[in-house]
C-alpha cells in the first residue's frame, strides 16, 4: 500500500487522491467536525492536529483516521514527524510523542505564547512563535 496524497481543512474534511490512476479527491472517514490544520506523514502513519486539540491518526496511508487523546484543548496549528519523533505546536503549547503519535506529553504550555511553525532534526528541533505581553 502507498502514502496518496492527503489534505485536509475547515469542519473535519479529508481528501485524498489515488494517484497516479485518480485525478479526483475522495473524501476520507474523519471523527471530527473541529478545523484541521496540518498533517504529516512517516511512512503510512500520518498524523493530523486541529482546533481544540484534536489529533488524528492513520496507519495505512490516509484512508480512514481516527481520534488520538492529545491531553490539551489548545489549538494546534503545525504537525511534523522526524523519524518516530513527532512534535504538534499550538496555541501555548507544544506537545511530543516518541511512538508515532500514539500518546503525547506536553513538552509547554505557556499561556500567551503562540508557536506557528517547526523544523525537526533529531534530537534538536526549532519553534517559532510570538509571546503576547
Amino acid at each position: 500500500f502507498e502514502t496518496h496524497p492527503v489534505v485536509c481543512g475547515n469542519n473535519g474534511k479529508i481528501y485524498r487522491i489515488n494517484f497516479p490512476f485518480d485525478t479526483s479527491w475522495i473524501g476520507a472517514a474523519s471523527s471530527t467536525t473541529q478545523n484541521l490544520n496540518s498533517i504529516d506523514f512517516s511512512g503510512l502513519v500520518g498524523i493530523i492536529v486541529g482546533e481544540r486539540g484534536t489529533i488524528l491518526r492513520r496507519e495505512d496511508g490516509g484512508e480512514n483516521w481516527s481520534a488520538t487523546q492529545s491531553g490539551v484543548t489548545n489549538n494546534l496549528k503545525k504537525i511534523q514527524f522526524h523519524l518516530n519523533l513527532c512534535m504538534a505546536i499550538g496555541d501555548n503549547v507544544i506537545l511530543k510523542s516518541t511512538d508515532y503519535g500514539l500518546t503525547w506529553i506536553i513538552v509547554r504550555n505557556e499561556p500567551k505564547e503562540f508557536y506557528h511553525d517547526l523544523y525537526l532534526f533529531q534530537p534538536y528541533g526549532i519553534v517559532v512563535g510570538a509571546k503576547q505581553d
